[in-house]
């Protein structure tokens, strides 16, 4: 049985450094053993179906998006932090994004220079949709006021007729789970 990636960097594996040096002619081989350290288990669970494996809002309104996807140079990183603030309208500075780390990303295939900017962008866009849609509702529900009635700028929600009525995306949720599974896949691309 072959481990997957994330299986094989949470158990860790024995490791052998081996160095050579070249002194007047001379070639000590210098060779050190050691078992690695299994890395700390992640507080996070990386499940593709759920939306918390793919962003998380924390208490100060900062957006974490997590893609298993990496940037090769291309500004992939740049264009997920766009799609992601533009989806749930907030500020472009306000999103970071994790990329490739396999202890707190889903894994999503390989990254391709050709390809990964749109096919690593529509999970992250789903993901945004579908936790704005959660946010609203989480809203309606504080307010008593349907949707249709709520406007959103920079991650402060709003009520139209009332300016008074206001709630940040981080007083709905900041730190806490969206514990919500994704009607469409979000995982490999969407």
């Amino acid at each position: 049985m072959k481990p997957s990636r994330r299986e094989f960097a949470r158990k860790g594996r024995d490791a052998l450094v081996v160095g050579f040096a070249l002194y007047r002619g001379v070639a000590p081989v210098i060779a050190w053993g050691q078992t690695a350290q299994p890395t700390a288990s992640s507080a996070k669970p990386v499940v593709p179906e759920e939306l918390d494996s793919w962003l998380s809002i924390g208490r100060d309104g900062k957006v974490t998006v997590y893609t298993g996807r990496i940037d090769m140079g291309t500004g992939a990183e740049t264009a997920f932090g766009q799609v992601v603030a533009d989806e749930l309208d907030v500020r472009f500075e306000s999103v970071k994004v994790v990329m490739g780390d396999t202890e707190l990303t889903p894994d999503q295939g390989k990254s391709t220079a050709s390809s990964n900017s749109s096919v690593g962008a529509r999970p992250l866009r789903v993901a945004a949709a579908e936790a704005r849609r959660i946010l609203l509702k989480m809203a309606t529900e504080r307010f008593g006021v349907p949707v249709g009635e709520l406007e959103v700028e920079d991650g402060i929600v709003r009520v139209r007729s009332v300016s008074t009525k206001r709630i940040s995306y981080a007083e709905l949720i900041g730190g806490g789970r969206f514990r919500a599974l994704n009607g469409p896949r979000l995982d490999r691309g969407g």
